[in-house]
């Protein structure tokens, strides 16, 4: 499934990324097509690699049942 990436509040692509960033502390969040959302804190050293998932979680219910 695609997903969109945010980091730091700013959208940088889609998925599957690679993607190189300066050492430091970053706030990363995917959402997906049908509005499921995730986030995860990454703190990176210099000369680190890191692969990162984010388990996608869904925003609204996708379905609505009522008792009558």
């Amino acid at each position: 499934m695609e997903a969109q990436i945010w980091v730091e509040g700013k959208i940088v692509g889609k998925t599957p990324m690679l993607l190189v960033l300066a050492p430091g502390k970053y706030q990363i969040e995917m959402r997906g097509a049908r509005g499921q959302t995730g986030k995860r804190s990454v703190d990176l050293l210099p000369h680190e690699t890191r692969e990162l998932a984010v388990k996608l979680e869904q925003l609204y219910p996708g379905r609505v049942t009522t008792n009558r």
